[in-house]
């Protein structure tokens, strides 16, 4: 019931790491595909290539929630750090940036590396309900088929009603259906004009905006086939941020 609860947050607090530039943070993609199985830390490591892993869970009872984190050394499968958060859902955002922040900290003190200043991009709502329907929606976006994409639809316009300023909503829903279109579910002539229109409420609200950007891409891509104007918009999100995950995993598509 709350796996899309968790999985949103996981993946919200490794978007924030990867903005730290001393970091190398693996893809959720990668990451993600260990989720549930025990297997040992030390092999994960090694099948990654990394030094250091994070794990953790997210428990949600009505408006509580408690979210354990641990950093463990990948070597020898030693804790360096281990820290549980009890929280309500409206301290949720703050309880993400807060755990990005000392999780970066100690890594980059771990590592002798310097420090920058690592926060979550701007929550880019304060209204939980929209908050939870647009987890719901990366939920059912992530697992990348048509019928769960349809799924992610409702959810992400469903967190749109609830917040018409919700930025990221409005690019992913443009990733749904540019996905759909380039994939043949739906027709184009139905998938371009909600795609377009996503990606440029997403920029009007937020042109910082990673995902924003990369929707405009994507657009360029599927239904302009104009590659030049596909490149300048992921090229922006580059200038953002070249470690975001949303903007590695869309440009890989044009390249």
């Amino acid at each position: 019931e709350n796996e899309y609860f968790s999985d949103g947050m996981s993946e919200e607090i490794l978007n924030a790491l990867a903005k730290e530039p001393a970091l190398r943070v693996t893809a959720r993609t990668s990451s993600f595909a260990y989720k549930g199985r025990a297997v040992d830390m030390r092999l994960i490591g090694r099948e990654l290539g990394v030094e250091t892993l994070l794990e953790g869970s997210v428990r949600k009872a009505g408006q509580r929630v408690r979210i354990t984190a641990q950093l463990i050394e990948a070597a020898n499968g030693y804790h360096l750090f281990s820290e549980t958060y009890d929280r309500t859902l409206e301290d949720i955002f703050a309880v993400q940036d807060e755990i990005a922040q000392q999780i970066a900290g100690l890594l980059v003190e771990t590592l002798g590396l310097q420090r920058a200043e690592t926060t979550l991009a701007p929550a880019s709502t304060a209204n939980i309900d929209a908050y939870q329907a647009y987890l719901r929606g990366l939920f059912y976006w992530n697992r990348y088929n048509p019928v769960d994409v349809l799924e992610a639809v409702q959810f992400f316009r469903k967190a749109i009603e609830l917040d018409p300023a919700y930025d990221k909503a409005y690019a992913i829903l443009s990733f749904c259906y540019s996905f759909l279109g380039g994939t043949g579910s739906i027709p184009a002539e139905e998938a371009l004009p909600p795609a377009r229109e996503a990606a440029a409420k997403a920029l009007a609200l937020d042109d910082r905006q990673v995902l924003a950007h990369c929707a405009k891409g994507l657009v360029h891509i599927f239904y302009d086939w104009d590659l030049e104007r596909a490149e300048q918009a992921f090229l922006q999100a580059k200038a953002i941020n070249p470690q975001d995950p949303n903007f590695c995993g869309t440009y890989s598509l044009f390249l």
